[in-house]
């Protein structure tokens, strides 16, 4: 971790260390004053981050900073929960492919796999016009004399053609696949809380209405290789086993805001605005089964990712009239998240290319900080996301090629969300303002698949989501080349 702050504070936080250790319970001193100012102009004494305030032991201001770095647990969550949705809509795809094709030899055609019509071979010539022979002379038999009959006409016969019969369809044992896409997504969060913070010095308000904004905006790529099994323990299934690998950038704006209730005249609000910077790299594995109708995914995916934030916080002291202090700071950690998806689907055919797929699955992600991450009240966690849902499919064919499209309806809710941020006696326990577990959200996603039925095909997505205080918007694209 990177903290950023200036000589004179650093030699007043070395000088006040043992005071500090006093008041934060024996807490790192770097970990509870990365969000407070050492000193604040007009104030005595060493100012530390205690109980969600920004305090000397005689006054305090709440640190929305402090807040809004809480509240990036989640926020990381959700960036790797929207790239995991990503790669399971692009195995979707990629088992449909699978799942859809007939074996060589074959074509689909109302949504059976049909022998692929030969032309047959052109009917034998008929054979020449027998040619009549003259009439042979006929002699008047003369007396004692024999006549020898006429030999009969020679007719030319051809034999009949011999038809052989197309040879049986073979099945390629295996099959391999690559693809690869880009996307892209926007996500605004925002939340309301209350906070009630033990009493310090006299004046000082407690009772504060927490309100925050978080904007954040995510593009990466992802690909992956795979190969294909068929008939792996029966004629109609198959297997596909494939690893991946990608990039994630995702930036934040965070605005916070602590305001006193009841607010009275002379008193200010507190105010912060935070920027987050979320990267790096992931690798996974996945694999799928279907038979026939019936299919079942399971991913595992691993995000490796570098945080970095920069804040400024207006600090509002509203003890003797109203006192504001804007402090600016900056920091950075590194985490792990571990994600394991599943889901399982069933398709029902409706005539004419038409198809409905009810899905249902889960999500589990942890969160692995670095010993850093206490500085920003980050610390590892849990969370385990259900959802279910109904695809429509419809398949169109020409030519050789085909073209699925989908629309696919979610409800989700992230049921346990345990961790990934610390309350103790310098964060506080105040609620996160952007924590959405237990509240139900839903997503709607449409998405076309081109096979060219050479073993090229596109595909291409877009997908909303929300519920309360969420909303967010996606797309991606990509192509997949099978051999």
């Amino acid at each position: 971790m990177s903290v950023r702050i200036s000589r004179a504070h650093q030699a007043i936080l070395m000088a006040g260390a043992g005071t500090m250790a006093v008041l934060l319970g024996g807490s790192p001193v770097q970990a509870q004053t990365i969000f407070c100012p050492a000193t604040i102009a007009g104030q005595g004494g060493t100012f530390a981050l205690q109980n969600g305030q920004c305090t000397n032991g005689a006054i305090g201001a709440f640190s929305n900073a402090a807040l809004a770095s809480q509240a990036l647990s989640d926020l990381a969550q959700s960036t790797t929960q929207q790239t995991s949705e990503i790669s399971r809509t692009s195995l979707d795809a990629r088992r449909q492919t699978e799942q859809d094709r007939c074996p060589d030899g074959f074509e689909r055609l109302n949504g059976m796999c049909r022998r692929i019509a030969t032309a047959e071979p052109p009917p034998a010539p008929p054979p020449p016009p027998a040619v009549e022979a003259p009439a042979p002379r006929t002699e008047r038999p003369r007396p004692g004399r024999r006549v020898a009959a006429p030999p009969p006409p020679r007719v030319a016969v051809r034999p009949a053609p011999i038809l052989k019969a197309p040879p049986p369809p073979v099945e390629t044992p295996v099959r391999y696949a690559s693809w690869l896409q880009g996307y892209g997504d926007y996500e605004r969060r925002t939340g309301t809380s209350s906070f009630t913070a033990p009493p310090i010095g006299v004046g000082v308000n407690t009772n504060l209405i927490l309100t925050g904004e978080s904007k954040a905006t995510t593009g990466g790529f992802l690909g992956g290789l795979d190969m294909t099994v068929r008939s792996f323990s029966s004629a109609p299934d198959g297997f596909v086993f494939g690893v991946m690998a990608g990039y994630t950038n995702t930036n934040v704006r965070l605005t916070t805001t602590s305001t006193p209730t009841p607010l009275v005249p002379g008193q200010a609000s507190g105010t912060s605005l935070l920027k987050v910077r979320l990267e790096g790299g992931s690798a996974g594995a996945y694999g799928i089964y279907f038979n026939g109708p019936f299919s079942a995914d399971l991913t595992f995916r691993a995000d490796f990712l570098s945080l970095h934030e920069s804040f400024t916080d207006v600090l509002a002291f509203n003890a003797g009239g109203v006192t504001t202090s804007t402090f600016s700071g900056t920091g950075s950690t590194d985490l792990v998240n571990l994600t394991l998806t599943g889901n399982l689907n069933y398709r029902f055919l409706l005539g004419g290319g038409s198809w409905i797929e009810p899905t249902a699955g889960f999500q589990y992600t942890t969160s692995d900080y670095e010993t850093s991450a206490a500085a920003l009240g980050l610390s590892d966690g849990h969370l385990l996301r259900l959802q279910a849902g109904l695809r429509y499919g419809v398949d169109y064919f020409w030519n050789g090629k085909r073209l699925t499209t989908t629309i696919t309806g979610l409800v989700y809710d992230n049921v346990n969300v345990t961790g990934g941020f610390i309350q103790n006696v310098a964060f506080g326990n105040g609620a996160l303002i952007v924590n959405d577990e237990g509240k139900l959200r839903g997503q709607g996603i449409l998405a076309f698949n081109l096979d060219y039925g050479n073993g090229v095909s596109l595909f291409a997505q877009g997908d909303v989501r929300g519920g309360e205080g969420l909303f967010g918007v996606g797309g991606k694209g990509g192509v997949r080349w099978q051999w």
